[in-house]
């Protein structure tokens, strides 16, 4: 392929990758301010000759109708939005050893529940009741408990490899400390918000941005990504298989939970063979060497396969180096006499 054809496709599926990610995160909201004006229309069969009684029952008329909706949005952008977030998984922590132990995936559709149910409520008057908020704010708890322990987890593995120094660089250090103060942050507005509905009516640009209207379990899915993808660099370490006389490299790449990372490790052989390289050029190789007997011995100590490119070794050259003394420059003297 052409290389600006590549890159032109490589902007199209970035471009649309992002185009769906907005689209799942802001679904709900984006209908619900379409439906409003619909939603308000379906109550209009109430008597309106008591003001009073028509304007209060109108009000919990479109309330309950508009949390039934977004209830069901809710789930239906959820559905869809947990295969997105296993297509993002497979992408980006295909056979990372975080991926299996720590996916950080939930379906997330139970969060609707307390909220229909708090919304539902308010015709009956028990909303304020202080029996009806423990239940709902139990309920809730339940619901958010997987996130709350992501993020204990992430704290926890941030926190050790900040004692081992994985961080090398603060930038990195910087975003992963506010991906997990958003992580808390968007856990504990939102359980506060699903619970009590603490929170006034609050939109960007009409749109509303409380729950249900954003979802938030991709959010905290992304932040979760982002925290995990980082990786450090460890130092190379190249094995000498006697019985094929050959030299094999591992690059290894460590996950935050401190074990090399199957996708992002490489191992490839050298095209130095062993029995005609010299210990000064053992030396050169950027890496310490390890002795094993036979080839399969790799399969039990590698994080990933061994590639079959054969890579050139740039660390030395072909020819063996040269132990001469060098010529002294002809504008020095060359002996003491003539210093004078």
């Amino acid at each position: 392929m052409h290389p600006k054809i590549q890159k032109t496709w490589h902007i199209l599926k970035t471009a649309v990758f992002f185009l769906i990610l907005f689209s799942l995160l802001f679904a709900t909201s984006i209908i619900n301010y379409l439906l409003t004006p619909k939603i308000a229309h379906l109550c209009d069969f109430y008597d309106d000759r008591n003001t009073t009684t028509f304007d209060v029952t109108r009000e919990e008329c479109e309330s309950q109708r508009r949390a039934t909706v977004l209830f069901i949005v809710f789930c239906l952008v959820r559905l869809i939005s947990n295969k997105f977030e296993g297509f993002i998984g497979t992408k980006f922590l295909k056979t990372c050893s975080v991926r299996s132990t720590f996916p950080g995936r939930h379906f997330g559709a139970a969060l609707g529940f307390p909220f229909l149910t708090r919304s539902l409520s308010n015709s009956i008057r028990v909303a304020s009741a202080p029996i009806f908020l423990v239940i709902i704010f139990a309920s809730t708890s339940i619901a958010f408990y997987p996130y709350a322990k992501d993020f204990a987890k992430l704290s926890r593995l941030i926190y050790n490899a900040v004692q081992r120094r994985h961080y090398l660089y603060n930038r990195a250090m910087i975003l992963t400390c506010v991906s997990i103060y958003f992580y808390f942050s968007t856990v504990l507005i939102e359980l506060l918000d699903v619970s009590f509905g603490i929170y006034c009516h609050q939109t960007i640009f009409g749109f509303p941005i409380l729950f249900p209207n954003i979802n938030f379990p991709l959010f905290l899915f992304i932040l979760h990504t982002v925290i995990l993808q980082h990786h450090r660099a460890m130092p190379a370490i190249i094995y000498e298989v006697n019985n094929e006389d050959c030299f094999i490299q591992l690059n290894r790449m460590r996950c935050i939970t401190n074990k090399d990372c199957p996708q992002m490790s490489t191992a490839f052989p050298l095209d130095a063979p062993p029995s005609k390289t010299t210990t000064i050029q053992r030396r050169a190789f950027d890496g310490r060497i390890i002795q094993i007997r036979h080839y399969r011995e790799l399969d039990d100590i590698l994080p990933c396969k061994v590639s079959t490119t054969v890579r050139k070794v740039s660390t030395f050259s072909s020819r063996p180096p040269s132990y001469a003394v060098p010529p002294l420059p002809r504008d020095l003297p060359s002996t003491i006499l003539d210093l004078e």
